[in-house]
């Protein structure tokens, strides 16, 4: 066979053959044995082929990238296998929790009488709700209230006493009257 003449042969064979001989044939795959070939770099040509230290660095590049590639599709692969036990066990969950539920499902129709029921118990929650809050700000409202009636009690004597029985920190400056300096 001449080395630059056509020939169709099998793709794969083909790769196999130029991998494995390092001779140079212009291959015409017949149209059923076309596919998408991957981008390959051109290699120079050497004297008996192409220049092997391009082609080694070709393949360890391509060999590298399977490499990362195959690592990928194992991690990815265990992600999914993580994701089908915890969705099993978030499916056996939903199943105790249907299993355990108290009141109607969404597939049972409730009677009739039963949704009056239901919105009057909740009327019920919310009032005594209410109330307990109204009973609570009522009592913090008194203390408050008591509060302010004995500070009030406590400066009221203050304010009504003659000055000089005052305390010293309450008493007013007036004209004749000076404020004690002394200890300062």
């Amino acid at each position: 066979m001449a080395r630059d003449q056509d020939v169709p042969v099998d793709a794969d064979a083909a790769d196999n053959r130029i991998g494995l001989t390092g001779a140079r044939f212009r291959f015409r795959p017949t149209t059923d044995q076309r596919r998408p070939a991957a981008p390959t770099p051109p290699f120079q040509v050497a004297l008996r082929g192409y220049a092997r230290q391009e082609v080694d660095d070709h393949l360890a590049r391509t060999d590298e990238q399977i490499r990362r590639l195959h690592d990928a599709l194992r991690d990815s692969e265990h992600r999914r296998a993580r994701t089908e036990e915890h969705m099993a066990l978030l499916e056996s969950e939903l199943a105790d929790a249907r299993s355990h539920r108290v009141g109607p499902t969404a597939d049972e129709r409730p009677e009739p009488g039963s949704v009056g029921h239901s919105l009057l118990r909740q009327a019920q929650r919310d009032a005594a709700r209410i109330r307990a809050e109204a009973a609570r700000d009522a009592r913090l409202m008194l203390s408050d209230a008591r509060a302010e009636i004995t500070r009030r009690e406590r400066t009221e004597p203050v304010r009504t006493a003659p000055v000089e029985q005052r305390p010293p920190h309450t008493q007013i400056d007036t004209p004749d009257r000076r404020p004690d300096t002394s200890g300062w």
